[in-house]
């Protein structure tokens, strides 16, 4: 559940419909800032799935995406290396490497903690699906302790620089359940963002049978798909929240896309803009990443729309909360 200080400080943020547009940026930036993320789920690397992203890629030439990646990839390969050249295919110079964590057996042995089986975000009925002997996809990492969430993390980040990936301070915590001490403990490791609320509205045809329905109704449970981004306090220090207001291409269609975006524009004056997030599954790419280009096509050159990472886009919320930060001195 939500902590008093949290809803406090989520209620103040959700009554802000838009955001200040600095001077200096109102002629250069859209009033829509626009945020494409991939989930990389540690699971498989299938070809199609990567062609797909590749064939994204040479079709949307300007638009940078911020990978959420997951080091279970390499933690159970023996020579992790190998993978490479098949990642980086999907990736471009102007992308963002964030952390994406589900608790593969593999992933969390490495990271010298004791593996758990539950509980998993399905619920207890539903046993764990295994993957080339490892399992784990579906425990949540809050039924870790704080410390060894943060072990887990340190591993994760450390494997995937280690690659030469240069990881921001961006995360998204596997089923969206980044519980308070999930943040905690990616605060107390130097990540500074956060990406996992978002509206279980988008989810409901899909997974309303399952427990992570009900688990994100509990930690997210002011957010809809208007919450524009806001602070969260932990004992760690502040994460801004970057709310996934589009969810993934898995749970929302091409044309309840164009409707998100069309609403944003709507809600934003000449001084203000708005934040929106659009993603997809790297695992299902093939499958669904046809949906978000649907989308795309249709939007990509609009004047009003700025494509950007998500730490650009963080970035551009401090800038915009920060001439009210004057103003209250």
């Amino acid at each position: 559940m939500l902590s008093k200080s949290l809803k406090l400080m989520l209620s103040s943020f959700l009554c802000m419909v838009s955001f200040s547009l600095p001077r200096a940026q109102e002629k250069t930036l859209g009033k829509v800032i626009v945020t494409i993320s991939v989930d990389w789920e540690g699971r498989s690397l299938s070809g199609n799935n990567l062609n797909a992203m590749v064939g994204f890629r040479k079709r949307f030439k300007t638009i940078p995406l911020t990978h959420f990646f997951n080091a279970a990839y390499f933690t159970r390969q023996s020579s992790p290396a190998l993978l490479l050249p098949r990642i980086k295919r999907t990736m471009e110079a102007q992308d963002e490497i964030g952390l994406h964590i589900h608790c593969w057996r593999s992933l969390v042995l490495g990271s010298g903690v004791s593996f758990l089986r539950e509980p998993t975000f399905w619920g207890p009925l539903y046993e764990l699906t295994e993957f080339q002997g490892d399992l784990g996809h579906e425990v949540e990492l809050d039924a870790y302790e704080l410390q060894d969430i943060r072990k887990i993390v340190q591993n994760s980040t450390k494997i995937i620089q280690s690659l030469g990936f240069q990881v921001s301070s961006s995360f998204r915590c596997g089923g969206w359940l980044a519980s308070p001490k999930v943040l905690e403990a990616i605060r107390a490791e130097g990540f500074l963002i956060d990406s996992s609320a978002t509206d279980r509205r988008w989810h409901q045809d899909e997974i309303s049978e399952y427990l992570i329905y009900e688990r994100m109704g509990e930690l997210w449970k002011e957010v809809t798909a208007e919450t524009q981004p806001f602070f969260i306090e932990t004992k760690a220090g502040s994460v801004l929240e970057m709310p996934d207001t589009g969810a993934l291409a898995d749970y929302i269609t091409a044309e309840e896309m164009n409707q998100h975006l069309a609403e944003a524009l709507k809600q934003v004056t000449p001084d203000t803009r708005r934040f929106v997030h659009l993603g997809f599954h790297q695992e299902t790419a093939e499958e669904y990443l046809p949906r978000l280009i649907t989308t795309l096509e249709q939007w990509q050159s609009h004047p009003d729309l700025y494509f950007c990472t998500l730490e650009k886009a963080a970035q551009l919320v401090k800038e915009s909360l920060a001439p009210s930060a004057e103003t209250k001195k």
